[in-house]
């Protein structure tokens, strides 16, 4: 029985991870200068997105789905890399999750809205892995990553290095990085 949940798990995963490469492939425009422009996929799915300051400051942005006018917040007080990797977490909900959202009814708007905080971060719930795991494979592409790590290591570069480069080129933090070299094959 664990081991059909495990099995479950890894699916659920690939899943998340294919339906990124689905998307690069069907806009295969949104790939500029060796980097995915995450605001031009939202833009091409119908999602606006915008900044604004929390007033819960680990609050890094959400998507709000309501009656075919959809939108990404993000926290103008976040670095641009991590407001690009909340983009990217906020499309996986759009993406994986349309019927699933996460109902925040605190004044009874009835609007469908996935937060992104500290606790996504820590992936400790399964939507929260999958919008991860979505994300990441969007903006650091197995097969974009692969080709750049192996031209590195033809120049002899060492990993930290491999690391500091490729973080810079896609715009991610060094712990994203890190994290999506682990996971390549």
């Amino acid at each position: 029985m664990v081991t059909l949940h495990m099995t479950n798990f890894s699916d659920v995963i690939q899943n998340a991870r294919e339906r990124a490469r689905t998307l690069l492939a069907q806009y295969p425009q949104i790939i500029k200068n060796g980097k995915v422009d995450v605001e031009g996929l939202a833009n091409e799915l119908g999602i606006e997105t915008k900044e604004a300051s929390f007033e819960d400051r680990s609050l890094a942005g959400y998507i709000r789905i309501k009656q075919g006018q959809n939108l990404i917040m993000v926290n103008r007080n976040n670095v641009p890399k991590r407001q690009r990797f909340t983009i990217a977490h906020e499309i996986g909900h759009f993406i994986l999750h349309p019927s699933q959202s996460v109902h925040v009814d605190d004044h009874d708007t009835a609007e469908l809205v996935h937060y992104r905080n500290g606790t996504s971060s820590q992936a400790t719930h399964l939507r929260e892995i999958e919008a991860n795991q979505f994300a990441s494979e969007l903006l650091m592409p197995e097969s974009m990553i692969l080709r750049d790590v192996n031209m590195l290591r033809t120049q002899g570069k060492g990993i930290s290095e491999i690391i500091e480069e490729l973080s810079e080129q896609y715009e991610v933090s060094q712990s994203a990085m890190t994290l999506r070299l682990n996971k390549v094959k």
